[in-house]
């Protein structure tokens, strides 16, 4: 009874442990040797399973010549024990006692040393198989994890790991950097001057602003883009909250629910600079005059001249 509730601790144990092994099965994708167990996870149960036949094979065929022989005794004339007793003790339970190197109390005397403490004697137990086997297959481990990472092809070196480590940072860098680009603070809007941020505003500006203002921001159903009077104001800030919301008592719509947040700014900043071109057909002054007082708009206009 003892050597089962062993086996049930020990089995409990062994399942409580495998999302463990899981979770870093999981973790180590980068391990060659990890990556192969899991993709061959198939293979490694099947030959569990064959082991596991294999050993019941054998205890069955030991059992079959233990039979025979003591038929064949007792057919000889010799006598021979052949009740066979029944225990509980099982291949694991077994494999527990060995791994732990427990000498037999009644054997303890033959390990017995001569020294003699107030009366406690000391046995001379040798280092316990779980550890010598432990020992070495780290020896083994050992020399397999310097083939596999130091002399061959197989594992990545510490190097390679940080370049690898470094550029998947990067990676995640670039991507968080992308998601941020869309959380622009509209109280300090600067105004874009770079060429490509320019081709983009200007993109839009044809594809959605021009049948109301005009292919050159001459104006039309909308007003002039192109002179220094603004209805809603003439900064960077003020014409992206004029895109964004939109002026729907004018019949222009909230372009938010359709450009981002970055597409608007860009075309806010294109729009500046169509300030002073002077096209053909230019719709009459609306609003009221806005003049570039700061710093950022008087870098914009001379950027456009």
């Amino acid at each position: 009874m003892k050597y089962r509730l062993i086996n049930k601790v020990s089995y409990l144990w062994i399942l409580m442990l495998i999302p463990s092994f899981c979770s870093a099965a999981s973790k180590a994708k980068s391990n060659p040797i990890m990556t192969w167990m899991m993709n061959n996870m198939l293979l490694v149960l099947s030959g569990i399973i064959v082991l596991g036949v294999l050993l019941t094979i054998w205890n069955l065929v030991n059992t079959m010549f233990v039979v025979k022989r003591r038929e064949f005794l007792k057919a000889s004339g010799i006598e021979v024990n052949t009740e066979y007793s029944v225990s509980d003790e099982t291949f694991l339970s077994r494999w527990t006692k060995h791994l732990a190197g427990l000498v037999p109390v009644e054997k303890e005397a033959d390990i017995q040393l001569d020294h003699d403490y107030d009366g406690i004697k000391e046995l001379d137990n040798s280092l316990p198989p779980w550890w010598l086997y432990g020992f070495y297959i780290s020896i083994i481990v050992a020399i397999g994890y310097m083939y596999v990472y130091h002399y061959s092809d197989i594992g990545l070196s510490q190097n390679e790991e940080y370049e690898v480590a470094m550029k998947k940072g990067e990676e995640r860098k670039a991507r968080f950097a992308a998601m941020q680009a869309n959380n622009i603070d509209e109280s300090n809007l600067i105004a874009l001057l770079d060429e490509k941020s320019l081709s983009v505003g200007m993109n839009a500006f044809k594809a959605n602003c021009a049948a109301c203002h005009g292919q050159l921001g001459e104006g039309g159903v909308g007003p002039n883009l192109t002179d220094e009077y603004w209805i809603h104001g003439g900064s960077t800030v003020h014409i992206y909250k004029t895109i964004k919301n939109g002026v729907p008592e004018k019949g222009m719509i909230a372009w938010k629910s359709q450009m981002k947040p970055t597409t608007i700014h860009k075309l806010a900043s294109y729009i500046q600079t169509l300030q002073g071109t002077n096209p053909p057909n230019a719709k009459a002054k609306q609003g009221q005059l806005y003049k570039k007082d700061n710093e950022l708009d008087q870098n914009l206009t001379m950027n456009a001249k």
